[in-house]
């Protein structure tokens, strides 16, 4: 498995798979989820709302993930994923949006958010995925611990995908990602 990190814009990625940072609702927010929503189009959104809601307003729960068509992206296909709130993150703005009391308790489930993003490419047939920051920015997790989460996920087991991208939006946040990834 190759894994690569760098500096630009998600949905300009190519990969069989890209992963969405969305919230529960599944219908669009901001950051990650306002571009995916913004550069996918008007189907993406159709394509959310037939999605079962698992309880009012939530389509997705933390550490989850679902998969739609890219429609207008060059991937295929978006994995939504939902992060956990950090400490540190904002008050949850959505229905559905928890903000964790320990730091640990938000790592368990920010795992799962990457482990359900590879189990979810591998149910699409996906051989490349490209991930953003999940739960970075206004959820409070540093890209240092994303990186490391993340790392340990992928060490876990060989999980038959041939490239996984990480796409960091900032200078900084990539060199925080990187800090992270190097110290396992």
């Amino acid at each position: 498995m190759k894994v690569n990190w760098f500096v630009g814009d998600i949905t300009s990625c190519t990969a069989d798979a890209l992963v969405n940072a969305a919230n529960p609702s599944l219908l669009g927010g901001g950051g990650v989820d306002h571009a995916v929503h913004s550069a996918a189009g008007p189907e993406l959104k159709k394509a959310c709302r037939l999605i079962p809601e698992v309880q009012p307003g939530i389509r997705c729960r933390p550490g989850r993930a679902t998969s739609t068509p890219g429609f207008d992206l060059m991937a295929p296909f978006v994995i939504h994923t939902v992060g956990p709130i950090f400490p540190a993150g904002r008050d949850p703005m959505h229905q559905g949006e928890i903000k964790y009391a320990t730091e640990a308790e938000a790592e368990v489930v920010l795992a799962s958010c990457v482990r359900s993003c590879l189990q979810e490419a591998l149910k699409v047939g996906a051989s490349s995925v490209v991930f953003p920051a999940i739960s970075c920015g206004h959820y409070g997790c540093s890209p240092r611990t994303f990186a490391g989460v993340a790392r340990k996920v992928l060490g876990e087991k060989k999980w038959g995908i041939e490239e996984i991208d990480f796409v960091l939006y900032f200078q900084e946040e990539f060199e925080l990602f990187e800090e992270g990834w190097g110290t396992l």
